[in-house]
């Protein structure tokens, strides 16, 4: 059985704009879901909300019984690196691995020779197209309970 993440009343304000607004919703595991919406609508903060990295926010996120924090939980492919961009593949794979205890080197290895990267890639040389896969290779191989792609 796959597992369920809830927004209980998400509100995100920055400054004057309100990008959510007490959202408030259950998605039932083991389906693929995908969030729609024009640009703008709030899709990617709500996302940032339920990977912990937007922490100005009011409302409950929840996986299960936890709050959808909790480290090793949740893993956020996004559009872009969330940090700094010089370093390699395989270093930014480190840095997932320290947050989600059930990483495999072997499945990041695997994915990243099916999309015809290597760990040792420079993540600044890569093209947009192939960023993207890098991220959704560390996302996969991070094996966490909910795996959430931001525009793979």
């Amino acid at each position: 059985m796959g597992h369920e993440i809830g927004f209980d009343q998400v509100s995100v304000r920055f400054g004057r704009t309100q990008a959510l607004s007490d959202v408030t919703t259950t998605i039932i595991g083991d389906a693929v879901t995908g969030l729609v919406g024009r640009n703008g609508s709030g899709k990617t903060t709500l996302l940032r909300v339920a990977a912990g990295r937007e922490l100005r926010h009011n409302g409950r996120v929840r996986l299960d019984n936890l709050p959808a924090t909790t480290p090793g939980l949740v893993h956020l492919a996004g559009d872009a690196w969330p940090w700094a961009a010089d370093q390699s593949i395989a270093s930014m794979a480190g840095h997932a691995a320290r947050f989600h205890p059930g990483f495999s080197a072997a499945a990041l290895d695997a994915h990243l020779t099916r999309f015809g990267l290597t760990s040792q890639a420079r993540v600044s040389s890569l093209s947009r197209g192939q960023g993207s896969a890098a991220r959704c290779a560390i996302a996969l191989a991070s094996r966490a309970p909910v795996t959430l792609l931001d525009e793979p």
